[in-house]
């Protein structure tokens, strides 16, 4: 009788290692992983822990592909669009390279975070500029 109570503590305590040994893609999948693994996956690989868990997912799932457009304007509408947001985006050449990323963005609370997402997959070289219209 004494082992039974024991023996259930035992089994709560070594459940998570056995799923983790048993399934360990789990854990290194975006889509699938528990929370506390997906901001490790998110700090690993670069993903913004200010998104909201269903967007971090989607930016970890497209980290590979997203790192491939990095600075490029389609890589620049990608990850707007992952904030929820639309952008027209300007380039040109004036001795130095430049461009301009005007957004239009429905959640106002992700504008800094996204700011600085843009500025850092701009190339060193770039001026770059990022402006916030109003939502419509």
């Amino acid at each position: 009788m004494v082992n039974e109570p024991l023996g259930a503590v035992v089994e709560a305590m070594f459940a998570p290692l056995r799923q983790v040994v048993q399934e360990p893609e789990v854990y290194v999948d975006p889509v699938r992983a528990p929370e506390p693994m997906l901001r490790w996956l998110a700090a690993l690989l670069g993903g913004d822990d200010a998104l909201p868990p269903d967007q971090r997912r989607r930016q970890l799932a497209d980290a590979m592909a997203a790192h491939r457009r990095r600075g490029t304007v389609a890589g620049l509408t990608a990850l707007i669009r992952l904030y929820g947001g639309t952008a027209d985006i300007t380039e040109g050449h004036d001795p130095q390279p430049w461009v301009r990323v005007v957004v239009t963005l429905a959640d106002e609370n992700l504008a800094d975070a996204l700011r600085d997402a843009v500025l850092i997959s701009v190339p060193a070289h770039v001026r770059c500029e990022v402006d916030f219209v109003a939502t419509p």
